[in-house]
């Protein structure tokens, strides 16, 4: 599936080259602290905010992102990926977005640098991320522009390509890649907490737009508690602290789980629906404390 990014993202500020961008389903979603969820559509190149009340208004235009989050001074981080038909070539910026959705401005890396992915922005604003090219690491961008790698496999604790990154309490970050989920320390230190294998066992269905036994949309709270998307089955996983796993959430036909946030108490599921060609939604959940969910939202415009 493909989308054309036509306009600059606002004025005064990040322009847009014409192009083809690849439309794959965004796989991140943010709660802020008043209770409103913002929601990347790679599809339609809008990240949109949907109040507690289920409204939906577009919160900033023309931007492609998959992945995105938010600070403490309420700004959206999100990456955005362009495409330059000169060169026939992508190129990925990091942007911030004003709490009000009405500024933006690129903060890292600038447009031409290698590819990522999953990335988290750290309180020293450093930003964690992985390479898209599927190097088995983890780069560290500090404020100055400068990178180098934080972390890489090893045969101690191998992993794979990261696919998903989530900030966690004191500093540490996890990820996961298609074998485990992991725990990074502040200093650079890694281990393993759980392996996905077993979450794996009764997959349902295999989207396209997934590769086998990836996990997508992690989110941690303050005690280090995790929830994780498994579009293959359908399923939300949330994982406490010692590895101990459940299913919260299931999606029904056609939908998939494909980002995830916790709140409150609360897990937010941001779903795609998947009929041949066609992409419905995106789509909000809320998933409560005694296991109840409701649709907050479905965006259709």
């Amino acid at each position: 599936m493909k989308h054309v990014i036509v306009r600059a993202l606002a004025a005064g500020a990040v322009g847009c080259v014409v192009g083809i961008c690849d439309a794959h389903p965004s796989r991140s979603v943010a709660v802020l602290d008043d209770g409103a969820v913002i929601v990347p559509d790679a599809v339609r190149s809008v990240i949109w905010k949907v109040g507690t009340d289920g409204r939906v208004t577009p919160f900033a235009r023309n931007v492609h992102t998959h992945w995105l989050c938010h600070t403490t001074d309420g700004s959206i981080i999100a990456e955005h990926l362009e495409y330059d038909p000169a060169s026939e070539r992508f190129s990925q910026s990091l942007l911030r977005i004003s709490p009000d959705g009405g500024r933006v401005e690129i903060v890292a890396p600038a447009a031409g640098s290698a590819r990522f992915s999953a990335f988290i922005v750290r309180e020293d604003g450093s930003i964690l991320h992985a390479p898209e090219d599927g190097t088995p690491c983890i780069i560290r961008r500090d404020p100055d522009g400068g990178s180098s790698i934080f972390v890489q496999t090893t045969s101690a604790v191998p992993f794979a390509h990261v696919t998903a990154m989530a900030s966690g309490p004191n500093g540490t970050c996890f990820f996961t890649d298609q074998r485990g989920i992991f725990v990074l320390d502040a200093t650079g230190h890694v281990s393993r907490l759980i392996e996905i294998l077993p979450l794996n066992e009764q997959r349902v269905t295999e989207p396209s737009f997934v590769k086998e036994g990836e996990l997508w949309g992690l989110s941690a709270d303050d005690q280090g508690a995790m929830v994780v998307a498994d579009p293959h089955a359908r399923r939300v996983w949330r994982i406490d602290p010692t590895g101990e796993s459940a299913i919260v959430f299931t999606s029904e036909s056609p939908w998939f789980p494909t980002g995830v946030s916790s709140s409150r108490g609360r897990v937010y599921v941001v779903e795609h629906g998947l009929e041949g060609e066609r992409n419905h939604g995106p789509r909000v959940r809320i998933v409560e404390a005694d296991g109840t969910n409701r649709e907050l939202a479905t965006i259709t415009e």
